[in-house]
């Protein structure tokens, strides 16, 4: 829902609707990850992996 609440507001180029969704995308994903006992560490060193 966060992610499709995200797009809406890219595509309507309302950035203060953009920062307010990113929020809570973002927020959503931390709990997720906390729940999933992920470590936004393991995320980071995936993303680096990615960039080379």
């Amino acid at each position: 829902e966060e992610a499709i609440e995200t797009v809406i507001a890219a595509k309507n180029r309302d950035k203060h609707e953009i920062v307010n969704e990113v929020s809570d995308l973002i927020y959503h994903l931390f709990v997720m990850l906390a729940e999933q006992e992920i470590e936004f560490a393991d995320v980071v060193e995936n993303l680096k992996k990615r960039m080379k």
